[in-house]
């Protein structure tokens, strides 16, 4: 899949072709955020953090390309001067697995490979917080095309 253009630069034009990649069935590298790109919400309480993934793993159901009503999200509101904790899995945009690979992939078991499904989607969304040395505030890692994320912050994610 690409686009094609061309730009005319007034001595000139330039023409282009971009490729899109296609996504490998694989765990790809986390990524952590930054502390600094959320405003300090207050402690971060790592018990919070395996206690509520749950909401987001419990469906088994698969999440499907360019059908954002089967993306997941589960957000827990800080109390008192806590911070607030979201927990999502979505389809990344625009991906496409090599091969002509499924357009759905299941959040318990996105690589086919376990049989305990459910605790590989928690470990994948809780490892953004437990591998992220930022202060709690989280990261994503992408398998496939599914994006898990952990993150300690107030802004919804908007699909």
């Amino acid at each position: 899949m690409y686009s094609r253009g061309h730009v005319d630069v007034g001595c000139g034009s330039f023409a282009y072709r971009i490729h899109r990649s296609q996504a490998s069935l694989r765990e790809y590298g986390r990524i952590c955020y930054k502390k600094s790109d959320f405003i300090d919400k207050g402690p971060i309480n790592p018990g919070y953090v395996p206690a509520f993934v749950g909401e987001v793993c419990h469906n088994s159901s698969p999440i499907k390309k360019d059908d954002k009503s089967t993306f997941r999200h589960h957000y827990m509101r800080g109390k008192d001067h806590e911070a607030s904790y979201q927990y999502n899995i979505w389809w990344k945009e625009g991906c496409t697995l090599e091969n002509n690979g499924p357009t759905e992939m299941s959040p318990w078991n996105p690589l086919g490979k376990s049989h305990d499904g459910a605790m590989t989607c928690a470990r994948y969304v809780a490892e953004n917080y437990w591998e992220c040395n930022n202060g709690g505030v989280g990261g994503t890692i992408q398998v496939g095309c599914l994006i898990y994320e952990f993150k300690a912050d107030v802004s919804e994610r908007g699909w």
